[in-house]
């Protein structure tokens, strides 16, 4: 059965555990396919109810970076209290701007501010146009980001 990892181009199969070559589109929708996170194999099958194995993969490769981005924001800010606590201002500093940019970024990703990025590129420089689904769909996301923040903003 083919086991994937996470790399930095995607879930690729792992070439530890895996016999599937590198050219068969088929590998993520194969019945018995795993994913490998955090050093275990969860199989494609256990991830959800989602269509298939490709959404499968791709739920768990933004929950697992979404998860990534918030870690790294908390490891920031512990570091930026550390660096306080020792008299270490600008340290301090530096780390907290990266925790609050790294909590935003992830906020970003969240608010699928990506999905709405494409769709920007297409209606700016592609030759196809963005259907109507599509623009509601987007300006249904930026109207609940907004609110989002405006909430946030009153309330901080």
């Amino acid at each position: 059965m083919p086991i994937l990892r996470a790399t930095n181009f995607g879930w690729v199969p792992d070439p530890v555990t895996s016999s599937i070559p590198h050219h068969r589109p088929d590998w993520f929708s194969s019945a018995g396919a795993f994913i490998r996170t955090a050093g275990s194999a969860v199989p494609l099958t256990e991830l959800g109810k989602e269509k298939n194995a490709c959404q499968a993969v791709s739920y768990r490769l933004k929950s697992l970076k979404k998860s990534m981005e918030i870690a790294k924001a908390g490891e920031s800010l512990k570091a930026a209290e550390h660096c306080y606590t020792e008299g270490l201002y600008n340290s301090s500093v530096s780390r907290a701007y990266y925790s609050m940019y790294q909590a935003a970024q992830a906020a970003l990703e969240a608010a699928d501010l990506n999905v709405v990025q494409d769709l920007r590129h297409t209606a700016d420089y592609r030759d196809s146009d963005v259907s109507k689904k599509q623009a509601t769909r987007a300006l249904a996301k930026a109207r609940g980001f907004v609110s989002q923040i405006k909430k946030g903003i009153s309330n901080g």
